[in-house]
C-alpha cells in the first residue's frame, strides 16, 4: 500500500507544515511495498477527511469521514499536543508529561480504530498504520502553530 496527500490541499500549507506532512508520509510509506492500493488523503469542506482508495486497475473508492465523526478526536489530540508543548517548556513535571504522553497514545488508539473501521470496506490497514494515518490527517487539518507541530514530532512516531 502507498499513502499520498491530495495535492490540492498542499497549495495552502506553509513550508514548515509541508515538511511535517512529508515526514508523516515517509513514516507511513516506509513500511509499505508501494504497490496498489494507494490511499489518498484530503479534506472535506466540513473539515472532515476525504479518503480515496485507488486500486491497481484504476478504480477509485471515495470514502468520506465527516467532521462530526472526528471532531472530538481532533480536539482532544490538539489539546494533548498543546499541553505536551508546554511541558517541553518546563510547565509540568515528569509525571504530568508521562500522563500526557499516555493520553496521546489513547487518542491515537481510538482514532486508529475509527480509521480502520472507516476504510475496511475498501482496504485493510493495521492499527499501527491507522495511528500514523491519523497523525497525517491531523497535521493536514490542524491550525496549530508550527512550533507546536514540531514539538509533536519530537515526541516520536506514535507507539
Amino acid at each position: 500500500m502507498k499513502f499520498r496527500i491530495d495535492p490540492t490541499h498542499l497549495s495552502r500549507v506553509t513550508p514548515d507544515r509541508q515538511r511535517e506532512l512529508e515526514e508523516a508520509l515517509l513514516d507511513l510509506n516506509s513500511e509499505g511495498d508501494g504497490a496498489a492500493p494507494t490511499l489518498v488523503c484530503g479534506l472535506l469542506p466540513d473539515g472532515g477527511i476525504a479518503f480515496a482508495v485507488e486500486d491497481a486497475e484504476g478504480g477509485v473508492a471515495a470514502i468520506p469521514l465527516p467532521y462530526p465523526r472526528v471532531m472530538r478526536l481532533f480536539r482532544e489530540y490538539k489539546d494533548v499536543i498543546g499541553r505536551l508543548a508546554r511541558a517541553d517548556l518546563g510547565a509540568f513535571g515528569m509525571r504530568d508529561f508521562e500522563t500526557l504522553d499516555y493520553a496521546k497514545k489513547l487518542v491515537h488508539d481510538e482514532a486508529g480504530t475509527l480509521l480502520r473501521k472507516t476504510l475496511r470496506a475498501a482496504t485493510a490497514i493495521d492499527l499501527a498504520q491507522a495511528r500514523r494515518l491519523f497523525t497525517l490527517v491531523f497535521l493536514l487539518s490542524s491550525d496549530l502553530p508550527e512550533e507546536v507541530i514540531r514539538t509533536h514530532r519530537r515526541h516520536g512516531v506514535p507507539t
